[in-house]
This record gives structure tokens, sequence and C-alpha cells, in this order.
């Protein structure tokens, strides 16, 4: 059943005065609009006019039980199981956990993001990186990209969903660059076709990938007609770029800067990762 329309105070003094006048309890209705039972149950009782108590089944949480929920789900990496097992709320089920917190309207549930959204500075970085070598034609045969490509076999980075508290900031994770049950492997692609697919065994630092270069690189640049090409590297290092260039790179390569970050690898649209 509907629940009762409770009048106004306007509403009822209106009611009021229409009767002291004589009217009947249908025009009344009539006039302010409100249905005939509102009406003669305000005129029957108007001290008691809207303080019934409300009926119906309770609420399984109290507003500080419910507060102690939502408090425990802004942590990070909490999930509703996890805050309501922290809350001490085990006399509810976790659907009911989740029907109050759909309802408080504080949270959304969305993927965690790998990296910021870009700024306006990223952005013309970008763009200036593009009209820079816009002009290029048969420059380009070259360039050798070269990227590294991660699988981890014991679970993806990039699937993480959390419950996102509208008055926080979103939340980021970072990859992992090395661990137990990954493979890390390099690829360079340049218009001669790709080098071979080199298998990157632990850590490495950059004198370690100033020897893959060397390795990896320099008969793979030599194939072709032209003895001077560019590696283009986003991710090195200072120090990487300098070694490179006085080392036995500089017999075969010069170099040009590295477009700014971009979300999608080349080695992933080579084997069409993406």
């Amino acid at each position: 059943m509907p629940r009762g329309i409770s009048l106004t105070e306007f509403q009822e003094g209106q009611a009021i005065a229409y009767r002291n006048d004589g009217k009947a309890i249908r025009e009344i209705a009539g006039i302010l609009k409100i249905g005939k039972s509102a009406i003669a149950e305000f005129l029957k009782n108007p001290d008691a006019h809207g303080k019934r108590q409300k009926t119906g089944r309770p609420r399984k949480l109290t507003p500080k039980e419910q507060g102690n929920l939502l408090r425990q789900l802004k942590k990070r990496g909490a999930s509703i199981p996890t805050a309501q097992r922290e809350s001490g709320l085990t006399h509810i089920t976790r659907q009911t956990s989740f029907n109050y917190v759909q309802r408080s309207k504080q949270f959304q549930f969305k993927k965690r993001k790998h990296h910021p959204k870009w700024t306006k500075i990223h952005i013309a970085y970008r763009l200036a990186w593009g009209k820079k070598y816009m002009s290029w034609t048969t420059e380009w045969t070259s360039v050798i990209f070269s990227d590294e490509k991660r699988f981890n076999l014991v679970g993806p980075d990039g699937f993480q969903y959390y419950w996102h508290c509208l008055k926080q900031k979103e939340q980021y994770y970072s990859t992992r660059q090395q661990g137990v049950g990954s493979l890390m492997v390099w690829l360079a692609v340049g218009f001669g076709g790709r080098s071979s697919l080199v298998f990157i065994k632990g850590r490495q630092n950059h004198k370690d990938y100033v020897q893959q270069l060397e390795t990896e690189l320099l008969p793979y640049g030599s194939v072709g007609e032209e003895k001077t090409g560019y590696i283009n590297k986003t991710e090195l290092p200072f120090i990487l770029l300098k070694e490179l260039k006085n080392g036995l790179m500089t017999r075969m390569f010069k170099f040009c800067p590295g477009q700014p970050k971009i979300q999608t690898s080349i080695f992933s649209k080579m084997f069409g990762l993406c």
C-alpha cells in the first residue's frame, strides 16, 4: 500500500479555513487537488496528522554501522567482503552490504587506470613531435623502433577494479617489471623487417642494455643499404643515451628524440596484441 499523503502547513491552514466556511470535504479536496481521504484524515484529528510511526521491516544496519562500512571501503584495495569483515558486520550478507553501498551514492565501481590522464603539456609535446617529423618520407626507411613486452603468467596487471569514492582522487597502478611468473621480450622493428626476438633474463641495468643493443641491434641495422639509421627509444635514461652515443653504437646509428610515451607499444602492434 502506498504511504498516505501529508499536507503542508499552508494546505492544512487552507483546509481548516474552508471547513470553517462550511465547505464539504469533496469541495475542499477539489480546490486543493488532494484526495478526499487525506483531507478527511487531517480534519478528523489535525494534531496527529503526519505523526504516525512508520511501519515495515526495520533496517539491517544502524547509521553508525553503515558509516563504518563505507569508511572501510574507502581504503585502497578494499572490497565489499573485506570492508564488511573489518567492520564486524557478520550478521548481514554480501548482497545487503552491496545494496547499502549502492544506496549511499558515494561509490562507483570502476577500473583502476594505469597512468594519469594526459595534461595539456603532454598533448602539446605530442603534437610538436608529430609536426616536426610529418614531412618525412624516405627518411622513415632508416628509422628503427625498439620496445619491450612483458607477459605475466600469474595474472595481468591491468584487470584491476575497485570501489572509487567520488570524494577522493582516482587510483592508479604500476606494472611489474620483473617477478615470479613473468617473461620479458625485446624486439626492434624497421623498414627492412624486424630483429630477432630476445628473451630478457632477470633484471637489467643500463650496461646490460647497451650490451644487448650491440649484440642484437647492430647486426640488424647493417643488413640494409643504409649504413646509418635512427633508433627511436622513448624511455632510455640519460646515462644510457650518453653511453650509446660515446660507444660503438655511434658507428652506425645517430639518434633522434623519441616520441612522447604512447599507450600502445610498437611490440603490441607488430604482433597484433592490442
